[in-house]
């Protein structure tokens, strides 16, 4: 499940002597200064104690291997402080033969944070690199959309699910964060919709 983009040109904006819309000009250029801001991926590095920039190209091959060999998916999970006892948590993963391995650990290498480990399943043996960090995930899916192909609408509706602040406690998000979560399963597992659970830890849910 993996992302591509098209990588965005420098914006042009042309006012016109007699425009009297000032402040929405104001508005859009405020709006674009903050997206380009959150373009510059920056991550963590303990190697050298401070934060290093994740470069475009390698956002974009993260971006690729994402469509092709890995996932975007919500789990929700039973929670006694949320108003209406569910919990949402958007996760990227990525996934390859054991043998492969090194690639997640590139990846990893670049993105700083997540966690990789190995399953012995039946007839193969593989690795998998799972990302669970809300803030990360929001920032890594923000910087990764420019460049998604195959997973572009998953990738949109879980930045919708990690934008709404208040889904565990107003009704209104809740719905449209339950509503993205089905949304996202269905077009991860379509032939599966209509006879697998939401989640397992949704147990019994339909």
């Amino acid at each position: 499940m993996l992302l591509r983009s098209k990588c965005r040109s420098p914006v042009l904006v042309t006012v016109r002597k007699n425009s009297t819309n000032n402040g929405e000009i104001h508005q859009y250029l405020t709006s674009y200064k903050l997206r380009f801001s959150m373009e510059l991926m920056y991550v963590w590095d303990n190697t050298v104690g401070s934060s290093i920039r994740v470069s475009p190209t390698v956002l974009a091959y993260i971006a690729g291997f994402l469509d092709g060999d890995g996932c975007i998916k919500v789990t929700i999970a039973k929670r006694d402080y949320a108003k209406f006892g569910y919990y949402f948590r958007v996760i990227v993963s990525f996934a390859q033969h054991i043998r492969d391995r090194r690639v997640l650990v590139w990846i990893k290498s670049k993105l700083k944070v997540g966690s990789i480990s190995d399953y012995d399943l039946p007839g193969k043996q593989v690795s998998e690199y799972v990302i669970q960090d809300r803030k990360f995930n929001f920032r890594l899916l923000f910087n990764l959309r420019p460049f998604v192909v195959v997973k572009k609408r998953q990738l949109e509706l879980a930045s919708e699910i990690l934008s709404l602040k208040d889904k565990v406690k107003n009704p209104i998000s809740f719905k449209r964060a339950m509503k993205a979560a089905m949304e996202i399963r269905r077009l991860n597992s379509p032939s599966k919709f209509d006879s697998s659970p939401v989640t397992t830890h949704m147990g019994g849910t339909r």
